[in-house]
């Protein structure tokens, strides 16, 4: 690779790291974005809570006079109040349906305040109805609504303003604090006013509270404020009214226990509105600022976020001319590069394999490298870059895979001509011992030694079985293939057999007619017994084994019935490998008769899958093609057959069978069956 393609290359990471960590900047900065907007919302609510908190306490003072004197006047007062209050709280509520991502407390809290001004108009009819109406409770009931809004307003502060902001927003709240002090010091005061009453330690504590909870409330908006807010104030707390609301305090602060207040209704009132009203003055200029310095740090975030935006589009713009100028010829080469690997993979290596396998080499003829090496390879460029290395690696791989798959094949051809020539030497070896025991069991005349022979014929037949499946898996069939038609149920008799356990096998009628070809009789009776070995391997050493055979429109069914359990996914793989055999050559031993199953299925056409009994068990459902089937010479028609076995029993819940059709008997010399001596 060149220097500068190095460089170029160098320089494409690196702009592709810039894009990355610009568009990291982009989430930051459109985050904070999102996070100032819905600030901005709160801070917008906040205020009209604030100016709703003045509402009600303007609404509290009027009730408190109606439940104190209860003068047309004052309910007039009262209703006019009342009416205001709700024309703030539409526009309160209005505000607070457009609220989104509130936190959680936030959220909980406001939903408390929702739930406080539903039950506004139900306070409003007690104080007008005047019926057994307390001005404690009406009191505390607007001071709880109305401690909640100064909460929510405190809440704000902590809705991710940066540090002066929420200072900012904290001392609006403190001064919200300071007249809520002031309104609740009116009401207690009125409500000592009343005839009859004198000061109590319970009222005297609450003119205390009240007058300490608004000194703290201002102490703590000269903490937060910045400095012009602090003159606002400084400047609102003088004047005539200020001076006349504070003697007044002094006098109701000196009044003993026991005594009555006196000091005049009216004028108490107008000078602690007045001082009210102040307060309240600087706090919505307060609030104004805190909104318009909440609306200049969105601007701000939103010039940032534009700007961040605009950035990270040239970045990737730029990181796309370089990818297009740099990376163009790359990609052709790679292009070039993909296809013909592709083209090698799925038709050079493919035609390769099914040339060995079709036998086009022999066995001892071949160089594995030479071969390999005469394979179409990959078109690579004459270049040093890491792309023709890539290339040459390729061609390199795929040498050695079809060296390996000639020695593979020269091995599994050595292989399975080993297994044929010994399968076939095991079976002239039984053949002979076969004929011996024949000559034995003639001239046998003990019963006890003849069921013996018997026995031991019977290992030799199921030896025979073993061998003929290692032809099957060598790749060659029955050595002498039987060349007469036989009848399915003979060959299912023969079947039998061919296996140890066969006095469970519980063999149906067969109403089919039907027989097997000569060419295929001794692989299909193979084909029988090692199902019916398996299921009788499987059923348990005394569970019957049930064959049923039907016909169909497309040949004949032959199903086997055991008690062997089988879980749904291990029936799913058996029928997938009876349905695929796969190579017979590399079929393992531990499953060979199985596999020779498959094998002779697909050899002649054969389906056979598993399925779940009813019952528990599992059916081995076998279907015989019609071109397998032939009919029963005529000649040899009117010939019953043979009865089942004493003692045997029809599949439990199966319909009874019917009378047997005319059967023939099979010309052709099939496996020896059971010995009378042995049968049941």
């Amino acid at each position: 690779m060149t220097i500068a393609r190095r460089f170029g290359l160098l320089g494409f990471v690196l702009v592709l790291f810039a894009t990355g960590f610009a568009g990291v900047i982009l989430f930051q900065t459109g985050s904070q974005l999102l996070a100032t907007d819905h600030l901005r919302d709160l801070v917008a609510v906040a205020g009209h809570a604030g100016v709703l908190g003045q509402q009600l306490q303007r609404e509290r003072t009027a009730a408190a006079a109606v439940i104190i004197t209860g003068t047309s006047e004052q309910r007039g007062t009262f209703a006019q109040q009342a009416k205001s209050t709700m024309d703030e709280t539409d526009r309160y509520e209005q505000l607070r349906r457009g609220l989104s991502s509130v936190p959680p407390g936030t959220a909980a809290l406001l939903d408390r305040i929702d739930i406080e001004i539903g039950g506004l108009p139900a306070l409003r009819e007690q104080v007008r109805s005047g019926k057994a109406v307390s001005l404690s409770a009406v009191t505390f009931a607007y001071r709880i609504l109305i401690a909640d809004l100064i909460s929510y307003r405190d809440a704000v502060a902590q809705a991710g303003a940066p540090p002066d902001l929420a200072d900012q927003i904290r001392a609006g709240a403190a001064l919200s604090r300071a007249a809520e002090n002031v309104a609740l010091e009116q009401v207690v005061v009125l409500g000592s006013l009343a005839p009859g009453v004198q000061v109590t330690p319970a009222i005297q504590q609450d003119i205390n509270a009240t007058r300490t909870g608004y000194t703290e409330a201002v102490t703590s908006f000269g903490n937060l404020a910045p400095p012009g807010w602090q003159s606002w104030l400084g400047h609102e707390l003088t004047g005539p009214d200020i001076v006349a609301a504070q003697r007044l305090e002094d006098e109701v602060g000196r009044v003993p226990l026991g005594q009555r207040v006196h000091v005049d209704t009216d004028e108490w009132n107008a000078a602690m509105s007045a001082r009210a009203a102040r307060l309240h003055d600087v706090e919505t200029r307060a609030d104004d600022a805190a909104r318009a310095g909440v609306g200049r740090l969105h601007d701000l975030r939103r010039t940032q976020t534009l700007g961040t935006s605009g950035g990270v589009l040239v970045v990737v713009l730029v990181a796309i001319v370089l990818a297009i100028a740099m990376g163009r010829p790359l990609v052709r080469r790679l292009r070039s590069l993909r296809d013909t690997a592709q083209g090698v993979a799925a038709h050079g290596l493919a035609q390769a394999i099914d040339n060995l396998r079709g036998g086009a080499l022999g066995i001892g003829r071949v160089d594995p490298a030479e071969y390999a090496g005469k394979q179409t390879q990959v078109a690579a460029d004459g270049g040093k870059d890491e792309i023709a290395e890539v290339g040459r690696a390729f061609n390199a791989v795929y040498r050695e895979a079809i060296r390996t798959a000639v020695e593979q094949l020269i091995l599994r051809r050595a292989s399975a001509e080993n297994l044929v020539h010994l399968s076939r030497r095991g079976q002239t070896l039984l053949d002979l011992l076969t004929r011996l025991l024949d000559t034995v069991e003639r001239d046998e005349t003990s019963p006890e030694r003849l069921d013996l022979l018997y026995r031991l014929d019977n290992a030799v037949t199921r030896t025979k079985r073993v061998n003929l499946s290692l032809l099957l898996l060598g790749g060659a069939g029955a050595s002498v293939p039987q060349r007469s038609d036989a009848s399915l149920h003979d060959v299912l008799r023969a079947a039998m057999s061919q296996i140890e356990l066969y006095r469970q096998v519980d063999l149906g009628l067969d109403q089919t007619g039907a027989a097997i070809m000569g060419g295929a009789v001794d692989e299909v009776a193979h084909l029988f017994a090692e199902l019916l070995d398996n299921a009788t391997r499987y059923s348990g050493p005394s569970a019957p084994v049930y064959v049923e055979v039907s016909a169909a429109p497309d040949g004949a069914i032959v199903e086997i019935f055991d008690q062997g359990r089988l879980s749904e996914d291990t029936r799913d793989r058996l029928n997938r490998q009876l349905a695929s055999p796969g190579d017979t050559q590399l079929a393992s031993m531990q499953s060979i008769g199985l596999t020779a199953v498959g094998l002779i299925a697909t050899h002649h056409g054969i389906r056979v899958h598993l399925r779940a009994d009813a019952g528990g068990g599992t059916i081995a459902v076998v279907q015989l093609p019609r071109r397998l089937l032939r009919r029963v010479q005529t000649a040899e028609r009117g010939v019953p057959a043979a009865p089942p076995r004493a003692g045997q029993a029809h599949r439990p819940g199966a319909p009874a069978p019917a009378p047997r059709a005319p059967a023939w008997p099979v010309t052709a010399c099939l496996p020896k069956a059971p010995s009378p001596a042995t049968a049941e």
